[in-house]
């Protein structure tokens, strides 16, 4: 230690401590020089200690070795602070070195992968999107959620239709030799499941569970397979399968153990895309319940070594494979990278805006504060980290929770959930959030809000295009930036907006239902799945600006915003971060609307602007115009903008709608007259004004997301009833809902299916309980009619005891998004409800099955359980008994037992009338679709599919059940033509069919033409001809009936006309 005197004060003190620095100079120098030539070199402190030592005694007033220590030990810190200041102060710039590291590492071990262990695709399921470590490629993953189980990342899958992945990377990149090896972990055993694999037409290729068995198939012709009973269920197996085309043989092994292997003569590739969960991007039949962990495609057989190494579950693929010095190169560059971030995240501390904002600072923001309770904050944390975790957001996330909103000093009841959709989730620290107000409440006039963080929402841009909106008299959605605490802690600054139709006005993503899908080889297109955004409003038309109303616009919302973003300091960027996203924000909004700027004359720019949405003012649709147009829209400069109306007693020229109180719409076409110095020129915009007193149901969509047809989609559902008003309803992942394709000749074609599924009962056909709602006859049947007149004559057949059961339909029109889709069928689905039973609750055996033609590959079976859901193996057992009794000598009383033999003369006897040829020549014992009734212990017919018109002249129809019947029962066609002219009496008289016809005709004659022009078919014949064709139809085939079944009952009754 020092001496005291160290410490005096003036010339005394000066004195002391200059000896003291004499002293230690001197011994350090001593004390070095001997260090570095002593021949048994000894401690420089020992050394340093003994020479001050030696030193005259008034130089000895310190401890000379403590003193340096102490000097030392300064220094050291004074030189880390300096470097922990340098580093913080570069912090950026390393986190961007580190970034690259990292990636140049990820390249090395990509190359090493491929180049060296011949790997096609990784699947490890670590990151948020899936993605195929080797391509990059982000995967497509509805329905499911990342976890981490017995220490692997994985997948889970719940077993649901609309829960599958898919990657955009085709099959035959594997060439003739490659591996699959995936660890799976498989549940629910009594069902079938896909795995990881393909199938178009009668190729099959990939892992299915079936039967109880592990499947490989190797696509051919001819189905090549190799299989084995599996048993161990509910744990992580490693699976791999082999395919060495040299040797004609395939291999599969589990965990390592060579469980089956076969001969190989040819693989024919599908031209499909890698899916886990199901077999075709389009449709999925057996989905996959279980995890589904590290995946790998090899472009060679891998030997039986190597597939015990992968299996052996040391360590994933990459520690076991790659290199030690890679990964330990790829390990520490991880490291740095964690490191910078943190120097990233310290750097804020010194930003500007902590020391210099505070909420006062914010004040004039309005505020929405939310009081949560401890478990809703637990659960909104959990799902928020869950989803992001798995790249969606997840099904407890899209779930509402009720909390209470402060709002103009009253606590009021709201719901909240996260933000997001099932395919997508901004992967940002703060969470989004929708928030419903009940009992009327609003916020800024909007009752249910749609509240994000601004680097989830983009910052300025939102609100300069909603500005550019304003400017130009576009409608637009309300939105602004607010306060945001919860439980009285500032969340930071979020942005607001009118989210009651989802964020969508009427004419955004107008092509949000019309998907470019002609063939089963266009899956890349499922791909392009980018949700709606506002920027997107840009592209939507040309607008009649230039660049210095985009930069005026731009600093007008920078000056009022920019403030406010930069005194944000709850945001996870700092100011330097956020001025950067501002100016990426105007980059972007300038490349945006370079194309989009209108060109030409201003007259021209005016004529290319204007729409018929631009004017709809507060109706759905321009073809469903209940209330008056706003004309008073934006001029361009130097024009002048005058009006025409064609029907000027429907629609004035200043905008006014007159409705007719009843009959037909009528159409009304505006003439814009616009003129500039130059030119005038003419514009027609469309519109159809709705009579009072409608016939015909008209259906609302309002979506965010592309529809496909393998997962639903987040919607608003209106449904608007010529009885009982407007209805409206949700349709949403919460519930498991949404709208999505369907079909499947239908779904190549341009005028797509829909299926439609709400939170609560839609109430179309009276029940107070059914929430799907199916639309069928794209553009089949022209008329209108079929399914109408089958379904109805079919339950018309009903007799006391013997009910007979057919889906309920009604003709509606269609609108997405205001966009009119066209004219389709309503109709309930076949499921328990319509046969008056009560669905199943999950418990025991149900009491109903009804079974659907499968068509789609795999064709495992030639019937698929559709209701309930959770197909097990004992439920094909009732179809499975008849199909086999029908192959035996003994058939007839076996049948006679399994099946309703009235309900399948009815079937024929409508089949026949109809004529529908719908799976013509019919090569099956069964039609579609075919219900067990467990308390009876009989399977009888629904009829299904009856849209396609009949152009072909009359003949005697039936499947293979019903031509042996007719062959070998001698009583089955005696009793149908008893049955027929019965029938004859009643619901199948000429008057009762024309009847029908009429009824079934009236509600939409006035509606069909506007599908024709749609769709573009019919080929300009009208309605009443394609009526007409149906009326011929039935006449014929009464005619032709009662002639053909004369015969069988000799004293049959006279017709009724």
């Amino acid at each position: 230690m020092l001496r005291d005197e160290t410490f005096l004060p003036g010339k005394a003190g000066r004195s002391v401590r200059r000896s003291a620095l004499t002293v230690a100079f001197r011994a350090a120098y001593h004390a070095t020089h001997e260090y570095a030539r002593s021949s048994r070199p000894q401690s420089f402190f020992d050394s340093f200690a003994r020479r001050a030592r030696a030193l005259p005694t008034r130089s000895r007033l310190i401890n000379p070795a403590a003193w340096v220590k102490t000097w030392v030990t300064f220094i050291g810190c004074v030189l880390l602070a300096a470097a922990m200041i340098g580093l913080v102060a570069t912090a950026r710039w390393h986190n961007q070195c580190a970034n690259e590291a990292v990636a140049e590492c990820e390249t090395e071990i990509r190359q090493y992968l491929v180049e060296e262990l011949g790997i096609a695709a990784l699947f490890t399921f670590e990151d948020p999107q899936a993605r195929d470590l080797i391509s990059v490629s982000a995967a497509l993953c509805p329905g499911t959620v990342a976890v981490v189980q017995e220490g692997r990342p994985a997948r889970q899958f719940d077993g649901r239709e609309q829960t599958w992945l898919a990657w955009p990377l085709p099959w035959d990149m594997l060439g003739s030799n490659f591996t699959l090896s995936a660890w799976i972990r498989l549940e629910e055993p009594e069902r079938d499941q896909d795995i990881f694999g393909g199938a178009y037409a009668t190729l099959q290729t990939g892992l299915r569970y079936e039967n109880g068995q592990i499947f490989f198939d190797v696509p051919a012709k001819e189905r090549q397979c190799v299989s084995y009973p599996f048993t161990r269920t509910g744990e992580f197996v490693h699976v791999a399968a082999t395919v060495d085309m040299a040797s004609g043989r395939m291999s599969l092994y589990e965990n390592g153990e060579l469980k089956a292997e076969g001969p190989v003569k040819e693989i024919l590739w599908p031209p499909l895309n890698l899916c886990a969960g199901k077999t075709s991007w389009y449709v999925v039949r057996s989905p996959f319940s279980g995890m589904i962990a590290e995946t790998a495609l090899w472009n060679r057989p891998l030997s039986a070594a190597e597939i015990q190494k992968l299996s052996s579950g040391v360590g994933s693929l990459l520690a076991t494979h790659v290199p030690r010095a890679l990964r330990w190169r790829h390990r520490l560059a991880k490291r740095w990278l964690a490191v910078t971030q943190t120097f990233c995240t310290v750097q804020n501390v010194f930003d500007s805006r902590l020391w210099r904002a505070t909420e006062k600072s914010i004040a004039g923001v309005p505020a929405i504060r939310l009081v949560l309770s401890d478990k809703d904050r637990k659960h909104f944390l959990n799902a928020h980290e869950q989803s992001r975790r798995s790249g969606r957001r997840v099904l407890q996330a899209a779930r509402p929770r009720r909390v209470h909103a402060l709002a103009e000093g009253a606590m009021l009841s709201a719901q909240l959930w996260l933000h997001g959709s099932d395919t997508a989730y901004a992967d940002f620290i703060r969470p989004g959030f929708v928030l419903e107000y009940e009992d009327g409440c609003t916020f800024d006039g909007c009752s249910k809000i749609l509240l994000q963080p601004p680097e989830a929402s983009g910052f300025l841009a939102p609100f300069v295009i909603s500005r550019l909106e304003r400017h130009f008299g576009v409608p637009q959605v309300r939105d602004g930036l607010c306060r945001l605490y919860i439980n009285n802690t500032l969340a930071g600054i979020y942005r607001y907006s009118d989210y009651r139709q989802n964020g969508i006005m009427p004419g955004d993503y107008r092509r949000a239902a019309e998907p470019f899908i002609r063939t089963p080889t266009t899956w890349n297109v499922m791909f392009n799945t980018q949700p709606f955004e506002p920027v997107l409003r840009i592209k939507s038309r040309p607008w009649p600006g230039n660049q210095a109303l985009l930069d005026a616009l731009f600093e007008e919302v920078k000056k009022e915003c920019r403030p406010l973003l930069l005194r944000d300091f709850q945001s996870p960027l700092n100011t330097r971060e956020i001025g950067q996203q501002i100016r990426q924000n105007y980059y972007d909004l300038q490349e945006q609307m370079h194309p989009a700027w209108a060109a030409g004359p201003p007259a021209q720019h005016m004529a290319d602007f204007l729409d018929e949405y631009l004017v709809l003012g507060s109706n759905r649709s321009p073809f469903y115009l209940e209330g008056d147009l706003d004309l008073s829209v934006h001029q361009v400069a130097d024009t002048s903008l005058a009006w025409e109306s064609s029907a000027p007693q429907w629609i004035s020229t200043t905008g006014k709608v007159h409705q007719p109180t009843s009959g037909a719409p009528k159409e009304v076409v505006l003439t814009a007259v616009i003129q500039d110095p130059q030119q005038t020129i003419r514009k027609d915009l469309r519109f159809r004004v709705m009579p009072r007193e409608t016939t015909l149901p008209a259906v609302f969509l309002t979506v965010t997301d592309i529809l496909a047809k393998d997962r639903r989609v987040d919607a608003v559902v209106e449904f608007a009833d010529p009885t009982s008003g407007v209805r409206r309803l949700i349709a949403s992942q919460a519930h498991r809902a949404g709208v999505n394709h369907r079909g499947n000749t239908s779904y190549w074609g341009k005028k797509k299916l829909l299926s439609i599924k709400t939170d609560s009962a839609h109430g179309v056909f009276g029940d107070p309980q059914d929430r799907v709602l199916k639309t069928i006859n794209a553009r089949q049947d022209p008329s209108f009619l079929n399914n109408g007149l089958a379904y109805g004559l079919f339950r018309e057949f009903s007799a006391p005891g013997a009910p007979r059961y057919a889906p309920l339909v009604r003709p509606s029109e269609v609108f997405v998004n205001g966009h009119y889709y066209g004219l389709y069928e309503l109709c309930t689905r076949i499921d328990e409800r319509l046969v008056d039973e009560t669905p199943w609750d999950g418990e025991g055996t149900p009491d109903i099955f009804v079974y659907r033609h499968e068509s789609a590959p795999p064709r495992a079976h030639p019937f698929r359980v559709s209701r309930p859901r959770g197909a097990e193996h004992s439920w094909h057992e009732p179809i499975d008994q008849l199909l086999n009794d029908f192959t035996k000598a003994e058939w007839l009383p076996r049948i006679s037992a399994r099946h309703d033999i009235s309900s399948l003369i009815d079937l024929q006897i409508l089949i026949n009338l109809m004529q529908n040829r719908n799976g013509y020549p019919f090569p099956f014992a069964m039609h579609d679709a075919l219900v067990y009734d467990a308390t009876r212990g009989q399977l009888f017919h629904v009829p299904w599919d009856f849209d396609h018109p009949n152009t072909r002249p009359w003949e005697w129809l039936a499947n293979n059940m019903m031509r042996r019947m007719e062959q070998e029962n001698p009583d089955y066609m005696p009793t149908l033509a008893a049955r027929w002219f019965a029938l004859r009496q009643t619901v199948l008289s000429d008057h009762a069919l024309e009847r029908r016809i009429q009824a079934l005709r009236d509600p939409i004659a006035a509606y069909v033409r506007w599908d024709y022009e749609r769709w573009n078919y019919s080929h300009g014949v009208p309605h009443r001809r394609h009526v007409q064709h149906t009326r011929n139809v039935l006449r014929n085939s009464t005619a032709a009936m009662d002639a053909a079944l004369k015969k069988w009952l000799p004293h049959y009754p006279a017709t009724k006309r």
